[in-house]
């Protein structure tokens, strides 16, 4: 059942264009460049945190922590999601306890998975605006067409790295996968996104579908090609550092979009009611973005600390007692993003909350 609305778009035609699908030009760009016209990697990435991964973090803040009527509706969210800072210190504690690097590594291991799944779920939040954005009421059963296609599409090839390149081997602790193994992914991607295409397409109905093939499409390049050109950077010492392209390309994408939908959502609140800081912050795109790219300035000197991004490791061979100095800033590091994951996770609830859905999918 399809009721349209006025228009398919969130934030209109040219805003989704640059914001929400813009971002895998974003990442294409980034691949070409590394890979095609050899320009460092390292500097794409320091690039990316400056520009884009900062100011998305920053994003967060402008519609929750700076802003007044967030303060006091999401006071025990807000307060709660404190703790995330304390999820590091503890594996850090557990491995200097047992003069381990296991605790702290399987941290990182377990983050860096959240952070992929957070991923995913925000492109699953906008399939489903676009959806809405089209007035389309799915059945059941297209509902999980979407849901799985969305969830197979991406997590197949994610899978895939994992079982068939070298670094993602080592990183999950697991022997070379079989080659009918590896090869039998690709197929099983392959097929989910070409029935889905071959189901959908055709309806022409809003912009959810032609999204969500993008968005898998993207992915599938990201782990099925780009991943084969990792490291990139061939002086890497670290896992961080050996996927680099590929850690650029994923965030460009899952930034942009971000920074958009945030914007758009404290434009359409505070046009109404003044909420505090955020709505001085929010009054023009222009200032919102000033305000994200200064706060990646502090962003950016903690990246410099965790020693994660080559040429710039501020703290690198520093210890405080038997501690290496940037493994506490890895866990400040890790401690904003899980944060981020934990607050994002509650707050673009669009089925729950009327009024969130009134600004973005009516």
């Amino acid at each position: 059942m399809t009721t349209r609305a006025a228009t398919p778009w969130i934030g209109g035609r040219d805003f989704d264009l640059v914001w929400f699908f813009g971002g895998a030009l974003l990442a294409m760009a980034a691949f070409a460049t590394a890979v095609m016209f050899r320009t460092s990697i390292v500097a794409i990435a320091w690039i990316w945190v400056r520009l884009v991964d900062g100011p998305h973090m920053m994003a967060l803040y402008t519609r929750t922590y700076l802003d007044r009527e967030a303060r006091r509706t999401q006071r025990p969210l807000l307060l709660g999601a404190l703790a995330t800072f304390l999820v590091g210190p503890v594996f850090l504690a557990a491995t200097i306890a047992t003069r381990d690097d296991r605790p702290f590594l399987a941290f990182l291991g377990l983050a860096s998975v959240w952070g992929y799944y957070h991923v995913v779920r925000q492109h699953y939040g906008f399939v489903a605006l676009y959806r809405a954005r089209a007035g389309e009421k799915p059945t059941r059963t297209a509902f999980l067409l979407d849901k799985w296609t969305l969830y197979l599409g991406l997590w197949l090839p994610w899978l895939h790295f994992l079982v068939a390149h070298p670094i993602g081997q080592s990183l999950a602790g697991i022997p070379p996968a079989p080659s009918a193994v590896a090869n039998g992914i690709i197929v099983a991607w392959a097929v989910v996104v070409v029935a889905y295409a071959a189901v959908r397409l055709p309806r022409r109905v809003g912009l959810a579908a032609p999204y969500l093939l993008l968005v898998v499409g993207v992915h599938g390049i990201l782990y099925f090609v780009a991943s084969r050109f990792e490291p990139v950077y061939s002086m890497a010492k670290t896992p961080d550092q050996q996927l680099l392209l590929m850690t650029v390309m994923g965030g460009m994408f899952h930034s942009a979009q971000y920074v958009g939908i945030v914007w758009l959502h404290n434009a359409r609140t505070y046009r109404a009611a003044d909420h505090g800081l955020a709505s001085r912050a929010s009054a023009s795109l222009g200032r919102y973005l000033v305000v994200c790219v200064a706060f990646s300035a502090i962003y950016l000197v903690l990246a410099a600390s965790t020693a994660i991004y080559p040429k710039i490791t501020l703290f690198e061979d520093v210890h405080v007692g038997s501690i290496p100095l940037s493994r506490l800033a890895l866990c400040l590091w890790w401690g904003i993003a899980l944060q981020h994951y934990v607050i994002d996770q509650r707050i673009w609830r669009i089925k729950k909350d009327a009024g969130l859905r009134e600004k973005l999918a009516s």
